[in-house]
């Protein structure tokens, strides 16, 4: 198996997690968002990484992210 340092090239962005006005997840915000980066040349991104609102989402949410992403 590769690691993470060998895997990645490119350019990566961390992203935010989007939420709804009554703290959901926004999964379509999050679409939109990846799809963005992606059109403007970002090769890979990194979600529940460092923009510090991972501590708060549930396993449950954090799950739904990953598998989303």
């Amino acid at each position: 198996m590769r690691s993470v340092t060998t895997a990645l090239h490119g350019t990566g962005v961390a992203l935010v997690t989007p939420f709804k006005p009554n703290n959901e997840v926004d999964f379509e915000a999050l679409s939109k968002l990846i799809d963005y980066v992606i059109s403007h040349g970002v090769n890979y991104v990194v979600s529940l990484g460092t923009t510090g609102e991972t501590p708060t989402l549930t396993t449950a949410e954090k799950q739904a992210i990953a598998a989303f992403t």
